[in-house]
């Protein structure tokens, strides 16, 4: 099965979608994967009418196709070092999680 050569869109966060998608298109991408940070806002998303097709418009324009949304940035902590300063940063989040909580398993 043939996969898109497709941009993370989340490390140029400071370029709007539309530089994105000519930038993607000339270094030879053939689609985005919009960071939820960056270039796809959800609440629009969810509450505006025409910002899909928006999106869409825009990545169609510059022939590009987008097949994944990233919002990993907003949730989860990625490092390859643990520093003590994430503890400081994520110990409330981890205090709010009840003991044995197992992600995708609710308990009755």
């Amino acid at each position: 099965m043939k996969r898109l050569v497709t941009l993370a869109s989340g490390q140029f966060g400071d370029m709007s979608l539309d530089a994105l998608c000519a930038l993607a298109k000339e270094m030879g991408y053939e689609g985005v994967e919009l960071a939820t940070h960056a270039h796809f806002d959800v609440q629009m998303a969810l509450h505006e009418p025409g910002y899909i097709q928006e999106v869409r418009n825009t990545l169609n324009h510059y022939g590009l196709q987008c097949q994944a949304i990233s919002a990993h940035l907003t949730g989860q902590c990625v490092c390859d070092t643990w520093m003590s300063v994430l503890m400081v940063l994520h110990l409330p989040l981890l205090q709010a999680i009840p003991r044995g909580f197992v992600p995708g398993q609710s308990k009755r």
